[in-house]
């Protein structure tokens, strides 16, 4: 499968994402836009604060939220 179906499959898409493979989450991540990029941090920083969420989701999502931020950061610096 290529990078777009994975794009366009949203169980693929979550799976990469909430995989806490840092790889993964980055790969994913990169290939998406900037409003894309704003609305996935935002429903991820959600799944780590909200009670409705399974504790596995939250581990998964907060994983995910450090290594964008670790992506961020390094944009930032360069």
């Amino acid at each position: 499968m290529n990078d777009v179906q994975n794009l366009v499959n949203p169980d693929i898409f979550w799976k990469n994402l909430l995989s806490r493979e840092p790889s993964l989450i980055q790969s994913i991540y990169s290939k998406l836009d900037s409003s894309s990029k704003k609305a996935i941090k935002k429903h991820l920083q959600r799944m780590v604060t909200e009670l409705d969420w399974h504790a596995e989701q939250v581990k998964s999502a907060r994983i995910a939220l450090e290594v964008i931020q670790k992506i961020n950061t390094k944009k930032e610096i360069h």
